[in-house]
This record gives structure tokens, sequence and C-alpha cells, in this order.
């Protein structure tokens, strides 16, 4: 029988698919499958299982290829039907979530001579980006590789509004994404009466 090498089409990378591997994407994330070496005459038939947990579409100018908008983890199948009826065996992908990205602050309040920073988990998917405001204005943190990063120091108030991960989930933090770094105190002269 006939197996399918199904590969993931990422942004700029493919990483292989074989029979009964596990891949974790973004519950919502839409990605894109093809088979490796589609024959031109034959047909590829794909389905979903369980039949809610993505919509495929077909690429109507590239035979074995589709997409997959990923609504619930499930698993992606295939297999080949050429011109004389005759069918492969099934090959196919199971499909896990990434756990949604998540951040927080170190510190709800601090003084302006400490450092605040975003805290990560120890399982999270670098590089990380961090998109979150300062006294309402928004900010970006991009390509954070470590646990924890210091944020630039500016007084006033600070909210985490999104993360994204190196998989590309994104998660809107609501426990400790807000903090407060205090006004800069004047250095004081100490003058003779």
């Amino acid at each position: 029988m006939k197996h399918f090498l199904l590969t993931l089409l990422a942004a700029a990378a493919c990483c292989a698919a074989y029979s009964q591997e596990t891949q974790t994407v973004c519950q919502g994330a839409e990605k894109f499958y093809h088979i490796e070496n589609p024959v031109e005459n034959s047909e590829y038939i794909w389905f979903i299982s369980p039949e809610d947990a993505g919509k495929i579409t077909k690429d109507e100018n590239t035979n074995g290829k589709v997409s997959v908008k990923w609504e619930k983890e499930g698993t992606l199948s295939v297999y080949e039907e050429n011109t004389d009826g005759c069918q492969s065996e099934v090959s196919f992908v199971k499909v896990k979530f990434s756990k949604a990205p998540e951040a927080e602050f170190d510190n709800a309040q601090i003084c302006f001579t400490e450092n605040l920073q975003f805290v990560f988990p120890k399982n999270s998917v670098p590089p990380l980006k961090v998109i979150y405001t300062v006294n309402g204005t928004e900010k970006i943190a991009e390509n954070i590789t470590t646990e924890k990063f210091t944020v630039e120091k500016i007084a006033g108030k600070y909210k985490i509004i999104k993360v994204t991960d190196g998989n590309g989930c994104e998660g809107f933090p609501t426990v400790n994404n807000t903090a407060e770094i205090a006004p800069e105190l004047k250095t004081l002269t100490i003058t003779k009466d």
C-alpha cells in the first residue's frame, strides 16, 4: 500500500508530517498541507475527524494541496484515488492545540529606581512578542527569548494587551496584566541656612 508524506507548510518553511504524527497548531489557525510528489491525474480525498474540527479548502491551482482552518483538535486524513479507481491507504496527521501564550508583570507597583519585567511560563515557545500600553500609548516588545524581560522604564500605568509566541499563537492575559511605575523622585539639594 502507498503511504503519503503530508507536509505542513509554515510561513517560510515546511515540516514533514508522516502518518500518525501529532502536530501542534493554534486554535483558529489556518494551516496549509500538501502531498509530496502528487500524481497529476490522481485525485486526493481529504477529510477531517471529527467533522467539525476544521474546514478544508482545496487549492484549485495545485493538485494535492489544501488549507485547513482548525476549530477543534482532530485528525486530517488523505488518500489517493487514481484514474483506474484504485485507492491508496489512508495517511493522517493528528492535530493538538498549543496552549495560548501567557505573560504577567513581576510586580503590580514599583518605584522608578526598580525594573518592571514581563514574566513568561517556562514552556513558552520563543520568540515571544508582547503588545502592551504605557499610559494608554501602545508599545511592542519583540524577539523575546528569555523567561523574564525588562520593559522600557516610563513612569505610569502599564497593561499587557496581547502575547504572541513562536508558533504564532495569541494570548490575551487577564491575570497580573497591569502594573504601575511611580514617578521619578527629584534629587534633593541640601543648603545651609
